[in-house]
């Protein structure tokens, strides 16, 4: 929404990656492999921005007091900074100007750590599991299945919420269904699923992507997972059906790309994206000019949030301004082109 001719959002997320190092070499990373080398900033620029993050949400809420807010730290993997329980104590101390999440790969879950974020409640704690384990292992390292698992054991005998995401592509897509049933077994609070993005080591994969027949169909096998998991007999937890293109399976709201509007990604050495899945930098956090002042002014985000910005090939959609051409980051990593129309979309919009 806009006030005094500048974009004020109705939420907003900061995901913000402390660091690119990692202690897993999954096989669809989308960093760079030079990229776990970058600069980290040091706990005083940390606390700067946040600094800067609460500012710009003070003057947000002149107008909107209860505009909500939430910052995801994750990485690489976050625990590899030693720093990093520091500095969840610290966000936690500020949870009344916003929220905040953990994702990770599990690795560092064991019970000592679940217990410590328990204690400090984040809003979840998301892994990723990729199939069942010899695919998931296949993506991700040997053993890395197992570890995963008793992470999720871990966190959720302490009360910590737990998501689990999918990284859906031709090679894991009929283990959804499978990872479903774990996921539910396990108690996960929240799973779901989003398509691999040809980016990073992925981009090297003969086939990393969806047809849009095969995108359909994936979406279809989560519609149906989705079914089978609110049928048990004691339901619990949830299956999301909110990314890109899934609303099109017959379940949920349509749903458009919130790159640059509700949500903006900061990189380990400072700099900002629309999108951690988006590579296109918009500045630094610690820009002089200030990081409202970035996040309201940038040509790339203005276009980005623009309400008429609806790709070509879409307008004929009756979903056009509703969704706004789907996955960007999926057009912009095929295409080069952000607002190109999502390549996994199976309508035909020629008539």
């Amino acid at each position: 929404m806009s006030r005094d001719g500048l974009w004020v959002p109705k939420k907003f997320l900061l995901q913000w990656h402390l660091t690119e190092r990692c202690d897993r070499r999954c096989t669809h990373c989308y960093q760079e492999e030079k990229s776990a080398n970058v600069q980290e900033m040091a706990w005083p620029e940390l606390l700067e921005v946040l600094a800067r993050f609460k500012a710009m949400l003070a003057h947000w809420r002149r107008g909107n007091p209860s505009l909500p807010a939430q910052i995801t730290v994750t990485g690489g993997e976050p625990y590899l900074r030693e720093d990093f329980p520091r500095f969840l104590e610290h966000m936690a101390g500020e949870r009344g100007c916003y929220s905040f999440a953990v994702l990770c790969n599990g690795s560092r879950i064991d019970p000592t750590t679940a217990s410590h974020l328990a204690r400090l409640q984040p809003l979840f704690v998301q892994v990723s599991v990729d199939g069942r384990p010899e695919q998931h292992d296949l993506v991700r390292g040997a053993g890395d299945f197992a570890r995963v698992e008793r992470a999720v054991i871990h966190l959720k005998k302490a009360g910590v919420k737990t998501i689990v995401s999918f990284t859906a592509h031709p090679g894991n897509a009929p283990d959804f269904s499978w990872v479903a049933g774990w996921a539910w077994r396990h108690g996960v609070d929240r799973l779901w699923a989003d398509r691999l993005l040809p980016l990073g080591a992925a981009s090297q994969w003969d086939r990393a992507l969806f047809s849009p027949l095969e995108t359909r169909t994936f979406f279809t096998t989560m519609r149906q997972a989705r079914a089978a998991w609110y049928r048990r007999l004691w339901p619990r937890g949830d299956m999301a059906l909110q990314r890109a293109l899934q609303f099109l399976s017959g379940q949920g709201k349509p749903y458009r790309c919130h790159a640059g509007d509700c949500l903006l990604a900061l990189l380990p050495d400072g700099t900002l994206l629309p999108c951690r899945r988006l590579p296109m930098p918009v500045g630094h956090v610690l820009d002089p000019c200030g990081l409202r002042h970035l996040y309201e002014t940038h040509p790339l985000l203005r276009r980005l949030r623009h309400q008429e910005s609806v790709p070509d090939a879409c307008q004929r959609c009756c979903y056009a301004r509703l969704c706004r051409g789907g996955l960007r980051c999926l057009a912009h990593a095929v295409t080069g082109d952000a607002f190109r129309r999502d390549p996994g979309c199976w309508l035909d919009l020629k008539a």
